[in-house]
Formats: C-alpha cells, structure tokens, sequence
C-alpha cells in the first residue's frame, strides 16, 4: 500500500488549493531502430498507447475515463524530450513530495526512451486515495508491440508507479464587485447643522398643534351655539327592512326606511 501524502503547505498569497491530484509514471525503452520512422505514424501510435494505458488504469480503478488525462514524451539519446504527444494539454501542477520514485535505473540513456505520464484529478480526497490504493495493485503490460508504428518494439525499463500526490492550485477568484455602493461610514453632522433641523423640528411642531387645537376648539364652540338655540340635529340611520307576503305589493322598492332621533323628517315616508 502506498504511503499517504504529507499535509498540503501552506499557499503563497493569491492563490488557493482546488483537485486532489496523482501522478502515475513510467519508462518504455525502445529497441534499437534500424528503419526509418515516420513522425505522423510515430505520433498515432504514441497517442493510442497513451489511451490504452488510460482505459487500462480507469477499468482497474473503477473510475472514469474523464477524470484521467496525460502526456508522453519521447527521449533521444543523448538528449531530453523531442516529441510530446497529450490527450489535453497537462499543466505541471504543483504536488507534494514523490510518493514512491519513479526506478529508472534499467533505463539505458543511449537509446531512444518513451515517457508516460498521467495525471488522475478528482474533487474528493477519498476518491484519490482510493484509486492509489488500487492502482498498486495494477499491473501494466511491460512489452508494447510496433511502438513507432514501423514494427519496432517497446519494453518497460521503469515500471509505472504513483509517483506523486498532491492537490492542484489555481489563482483565487476575484473580490465580487461593489456595485456603487459606498463601503465607508458617512462623516458625521456638524453641531451647527443639527441644532438648525432641530429648531425647524420645533418650529414645524408648533405650528401643526396650533392648527389643531384651533379646529378642534373652533368646532366645540359651533356645536355649543347650536345646543342652546334648542335645535336638534337629526341623525338620519338606515335600518334594514324586510317586507312580508302580506306587504310585499305596497312596499315594493321600499326595502330601507329612515328614523330619525328628536323627530320624524319632513320628507321622511313610512308605511307601517
């Protein structure tokens, strides 16, 4: 079982931790070319191995295809890569120690050297976790048949390992927008400006009571000077008024009557 990842460290500023990421490598060693190769066909054929290895390690995790993506590299001798073949364009992030190193000591630096990586990211710790533990336990075809595609072959010289374990970092997001509101306190009034709203405040106050104890004062006095000339003022009310068969025909239209207090109104017409 491989070890768990250390911690993740601390970030620099403006940036934040996003995937959890691990990185599976390893080294094919070409056999010795003797024909020419053609680059395009040498291409094709990298790129089918890299989607092989891909379906091959998905299918043994029991994860999806998509959560996969990687890079291989061919290495001439002498000299370091010359060809890059991707199924996406993989972006060095950056990860944790390697977990277990990548043995490249059966690899002969004289001879042209094809390099594996791929790169498995996924929101969910555990899910990462889960696939290092199963891809320990996968085992990839160390022989490639027609790896340039003119029938020269490949054998594995570094067998693939999880090489490293980490989380990716991206750029934080920007601060949301504002939207013209102020974010500062407004400056406080001035005394000058306070006791000035303060007297209108009161003037304004004044004047709306006066107004009102002089209406309600003024009708007091009306209502007094009605009272004793005697006169009574009527308060018509209306009564609701149901007929009956017997008269129904007469009243007919007439279904409210008007009572008067303190006497009956001239134009008042009852029928009872």
């Amino acid at each position: 079982m491989p070890p768990s990842p250390p911690p993740s460290p601390p970030l620099a500023a403006g940036r934040i931790y996003a995937n959890y990421t691990a990185t599976v490598e390893e080294i094919l060693q070409v056999g010795t070319i003797t024909t020419s190769i053609d680059p395009v066909a040498f291409s094709e054929r990298l790129e089918n191995i890299l989607n092989e290895r891909i379906v091959l390690i998905a299918d043994s995790a029991n994860i999806s295809y998509s959560s996969l993506q990687g890079v291989v590299r061919v290495y001439q001798p002498g000299y370091d890569a010359q060809i890059a073949v991707s199924t996406t364009a993989l972006i060095r992030r950056r990860l944790t120690p390697a977990t277990t190193p990548l043995d490249t000591s059966l690899c002969d630096d004289n001879s042209v050297r094809i390099g594996i990586e791929i790169l498995m990211e996924t929101e969910s710790p555990e899910a990462r976790n889960t696939f290092m533990d199963n891809f320990d336990n996968t085992v990839l075809p160390g022989f490639i048949a027609n790896v340039t595609g003119s029938n020269v072959h490949a054998s594995t010289c570094a067998p693939s390992v999880v090489s490293a374990a980490g989380r990716e970092t991206v750029d934080a997001p920007p601060p949301p927008p504002t939207l013209g509101l102020r974010t500062e306190p407004d400056d406080p009034l001035s005394p000058t400006v306070v006791l000035i709203a303060a007297i209108i405040g009161a003037l304004a106050l004044c004047v709306c009571g006066g107004y009102v104890a002089y209406i309600v004062l003024g009708r007091n006095g009306s209502d007094e000077k009605e009272n004793e000339k005697g006169g009574v003022e009527s308060i018509p009310l209306r009564v609701p008024y149901t007929t009956t068969e017997s008269n129904a025909g007469a009243l007919a239209g007439k279904k409210y009557f008007v009572l008067s207090v303190g006497g009956v109104p001239e134009s008042a017409n009852l029928d009872l």
